[in-house]
């Protein structure tokens, strides 16, 4: 993308803090792993966040956030470890209404540590893992990804058929950008 994508003013806000917005009436507190232009990012939602949100925000900077996103999830599971469940949310899904979230973790179920959308027949994004998965995370292992880490039998994995298609959306170049306001003006998102 040829902007910022953290920063990418929509609907008067930038995405981070629309998502931030979304997630706080269902997480206690909301981590955010900075890499590139943390500084930035941290002064912009501080700036745009009502104060007394302020307390319920963490900013974490992955100093190794060119190695890839894995460390940086890294990152924020091993600041996380006394939490016990996580809603792991990229920036760039950010037509997921309120009652997304709401039902989504309401779908929390002591049988599972894993819970996933899905939609269209896809499995998708934001989960929700269980404290359970934290060190197979973040502790020194064979693993260079959540997908490698969900095919382990010690996953106990629940899909969630949603019909919420923002699940599937992976906004990484200009064209998923003009696609995701397409069909949000569509009204199909």
């Amino acid at each position: 993308m040829k902007s910022f994508k953290p920063l990418i003013n929509w609907q008067g806000e930038p995405l981070l803090l629309q998502i931030i917005k979304k997630m706080l009436p269902v997480c206690g507190t909301v981590v955010i792993v900075t890499g590139f232009r943390g500084d930035e990012v941290e002064e912009t939602v501080k700036k745009l966040l009502d104060a007394e949100l302020h307390e319920r925000i963490r900013f974490i900077h992955n100093p190794a956030y060119a190695e890839g996103m894995h460390g940086s999830l890294k990152t924020g599971f091993r600041s996380l470890h006394q939490s016990e469940w996580v809603l792991f949310h990229f920036v760039d899904q950010p037509g997921l209404s309120n009652s997304f979230y709401t039902e989504f973790t309401e779908q929390i179920d002591p049988a599972y540590n894993w819970i996933q959308p899905r939609c269209q027949e896809r499995n998708a994004h934001p989960l929700l893992i269980h404290n359970s998965l934290f060190p197979l995370i973040y502790e020194p292992n064979e693993y260079t990804s959540l997908r490698d880490i969900s095919r382990l039998l010690v996953v106990k994995k629940k899909l969630w058929d949603c019909n919420y298609p923002g699940v599937l959306l992976d906004i990484d170049t200009e064209a998923d950008w003009n696609n995701f306001l397409n069909q949000w003006d569509e009204g199909t998102v």
